[in-house]
């Protein structure tokens, strides 16, 4: 009897230590307002109330069978803490064509990515984040890849979520946004709403004239930005041309081109290479000669 609890005991301190030392393949990149962080494997990253999260498993843990490859399968996803599951998400996919597949744990609601990339939302995980209480805890992400009843485990990572000073984010809202946008196709959307809009000529109009808008505000925003002169060539050569190192252009055989000089600065003007002329803003509109 002391013997079998002696393996007994050896077996479920191995596991532990298996549990413990798994290997780590998983990549996750984290997006807090307007910029985006890549954590992994090399170092420990952290999610705070209002991120995005994708994960990334790469190079997979166990290699899935041939009978997988091109097949539709389970992705299977669940989140730790504590060796205690908080989140599990099943849905179906095309099996990656290659050992590495990107799936989203917290996607981003406003996102305008296709439909057909939407398989896995779901807004359960960000809810499970929501009850936590206050402070740092250390989730566990392991994903694995099933197909008629064989599941393997394909990815395993590690990364914090500190609550520790609260929020004002509505995490609930945010939840509620995915899973109404898991189903949100940009061209049923767009074609709906040119229908309801008087159809697609109406809409035609409504771009043209935005785009007209649009290239009006920047003919206005570059007369205020630059000055503009005439550079011509009498050559028949072919010249590069370039202003102040910057801008570049060119005029192939007799021509001309319209540069374009900062307000308030001088513009040092280039052939080739070689300064040919210096002009100024009380020039503006004029004509300079690169080549008699």
């Amino acid at each position: 009897m002391k013997r079998i609890n002696l393996i007994f005991l050896t077996l479920l301190l191995f596991g532990a230590i298996e549990t413990k030392c798994q290997e780590k393949n998983i990549t996750f990149e984290v997006t807090t307002g307007q910029s985006m962080m890549e954590y992994g494997y090399w170092k420990m990253g952290t999610i705070l109330p209002g991120d995005y999260v994708d994960a990334i498993a790469e190079k997979f843990l166990t290699t899935p069978p041939v009978s997988f490859e091109g097949q539709p399968v389970i992705g299977y996803i669940e989140v730790l803490i504590n060796d205690e599951i908080i989140h599990r998400h099943a849905f179906k996919f095309t099996y990656p064509e290659y050992n590495r597949w990107r799936f989203s744990l917290i996607p981003d609601p406003y996102s305008n990515v296709s439909i057909s990339f939407r398989h896995d939302w779901n807004g359960n995980f960000i809810r499970a984040l929501a009850k936590l209480p206050k402070g740092e805890h250390l989730l566990k992400v392991k994903s694995y890849l099933e197909k008629d009843n064989e599941r393997i485990q394909v990815g395993y990572g590690e990364i914090k979520y500190d609550n520790t000073n609260g929020s004002d984010v509505d995490m609930m809202k945010i939840a509620d946004l995915i899973d109404k946008n898991a189903t949100f196709d940009p061209q049923k959307e767009m074609s709906e709403w040119i229908q309801k809009n008087g159809g697609v000529e109406a809409w035609r109009k409504a771009n043209d004239e935005d785009l007209a808008k649009s290239d009006a505000e920047d003919v206005k925003r570059e007369a205020q930005n630059y000055y503009k002169i005439t550079a011509k060539n009498n050559c028949n050569d072919s010249y590069t041309i370039t202003v102040n190192d910057a801008q570049t252009y060119v005029i192939n055989g007799k021509g001309a081109v319209v540069i374009s000089v900062a307000r308030g600065k001088k513009g040092i003007v280039k052939r080739n290479g070689t300064i040919v002329t210096t002009v100024s803003e009380n020039q503006e509109n004029g004509t300079v000669v690169i080549c008699n």
